[in-house]
C-alpha cells in the first residue's frame, strides 16, 4: 500500500488538512477512511484545506467537496499556491483569488 501523506490538525478555526504529496485518490481515501474513524470530530464543522502546489482541475475540487459533505462536513478554506487549482477553485467552488474562501 502507498503512504499517503494527511496530516489533520485540530485548530482555534476547526479542523485543518493538509493533503501532502501522493496519488490523488489515495490522498482522498486516506481523508475520509479518517473522517469516519472519527465523526464526532468532524460532524457539522468547517474544515479548512491546504493542498499546496497541487494543480487539481475542477473534478477533483469537487470529488473532495463531495467527501466532506458526505461526512457533515463544509469546506472553510481551500489553501493552494497552484494558479492552476486557485483559478479551478474560482470557477468550480466560487472561491475569491488564490482559492482561500468559498464564496
Amino acid at each position: 500500500m502507498a503512504t499517503t501523506q494527511v496530516v489533520i490538525k485540530g485548530t482555534r478555526k476547526g479542523p485543518a488538512i493538509t493533503l501532502g504529496e501522493g496519488d490523488w485518490r489515495a490522498l482522498l481515501a486516506d481523508m475520509e477512511e479518517r473522517l469516519q474513524q472519527a465523526p464526532s470530530f468532524f460532524r457539522d464543522s468547517q474544515v479548512h484545506i491546504n493542498v499546496e502546489g497541487r494543480d487539481l482541475c475542477g473534478d477533483d475540487l469537487r470529488w473532495l467537496v463531495s467527501i466532506l459533505s458526505q461526512h457533515g462536513v463544509k469546506l472553510a478554506t481551500l489553501r493552494t499556491t497552484s494558479e492552476t487549482t486557485a483559478n479551478e477553485a474560482a470557477v468550480n467552488l466560487g472561491c475569491n483569488t488564490n482559492a482561500v474562501t468559498p464564496r
